[in-house]
C-alpha cells in the first residue's frame, strides 16, 4: 500500500518581527549613545574651573574688600579689558572677594595673575573663608605667604585649597589678599581669577 503523503508546512512569519527587531535595536542605541554623552558631560563638569573675575566678578563672586579698590581698572591688563587694582592704605588692609557657601571639594587652587606695578616688591599673604561659627567670613587659622610682586609684569599665582585651610570644605566662602608686614603698600594689579578644577595640573606660584 502506498504511504501517506505528508503535507507540508511552511514556517511562520510573523508580520513586523522584523521591524520590532530594528526598533529593539535602535532604541539599545539610542540608550548607549544616552549614557556616553552623560559621562562625557559628567567628565567635562568634572574638569571645569570656577571663574572668579575677569573684567568683572562672575558666578555669583561679591567685592567684600575694605582698602582701596577698583574693578574697572584700564591698565595694566592681564587679558580683556579690565583688571583690579589694589592700594593697600592701611596695615593688613586687603582685598575680599566671598560667595555664598558652596562645597570646594571640586577644586584644588584659587589662581590669578599679580602684577606689582612701577615699583613691585610687595609683600602679600593669603587666607580663606568660611561660613561657620556664626559667620560668613569665618577666617581659616591658615596664612599662605606670597612670593613679592614682580614689577611692571604679570605673574601667575598658584595657591592650593589645602595650603588655606578650606580643601575639602562644604561651606568655603572665599578669600583674602592682604598686606603681610602690617604697614601701606603700593597699588598692585590681579586679574583672571578661578578656581582651579582638581583634576586639573597645579601649579604653584
Amino acid at each position: 500500500a502506498k504511504g501517506k503523503s505528508r503535507k507540508r508546512t511552511n514556517p511562520v512569519y510573523v508580520r513586523g518581527s522584523r521591524s520590532l527587531t530594528r526598533l529593539r535595536r535602535a532604541t539599545a542605541r539610542q540608550a548607549v549613545t544616552a549614557l556616553l554623552t552623560a559621562a562625557l558631560l559628567y567628565s567635562v563638569a568634572l574638569r571645569a574651573d570656577q571663574v572668579i573675575y575677569d573684567d568683572a566678578l562672575e558666578n555669583g563672586w561679591q567685592n567684600w574688600g575694605w582698602t582701596e579698590i577698583n574693578y574697572t581698572n584700564t591698565s595694566p591688563v592681564h587679558s580683556g579689558g579690565d583688571s583690579i587694582s589694589v592700594t593697600i592704605t592701611n596695615a593688613w588692609d586687603g582685598i575680599q572677594i566671598w560667595h555664598s557657601a558652596q562645597d570646594s571639594t571640586p577644586y584644588s587652587s584659587i589662581n590669578f595673575w599679580l602684577n606689582g606695578g612701577p615699583s613691585g616688591g610687595q609683600k602679600l599673604q593669603v587666607y580663606g573663608l568660611s561660613d561657620e561659627n556664626g559667620s560668613q567670613t569665618y577666617s581659616t587659622s591658615t596664612r599662605y605667604t606670597l612670593s613679592p610682586l614682580p614689577a611692571n609684569s604679570w605673574q601667575l599665582y598658584s595657591v592650593p585649597l589645602s595650603q588655606l585651610g578650606v580643601a575639602g570644605e562644604p561651606n568655603f566662602t572665599g578669600f583674602v589678599i592682604q598686606d603681610s608686614q602690617g604697614e601701606t603698600q603700593s597699588t598692585f594689579y590681579i586679574d583672571d581669577i578661578s578656581l582651579v578644577s582638581a583634576t586639573n595640573t597645579v601649579r604653584n606660584g
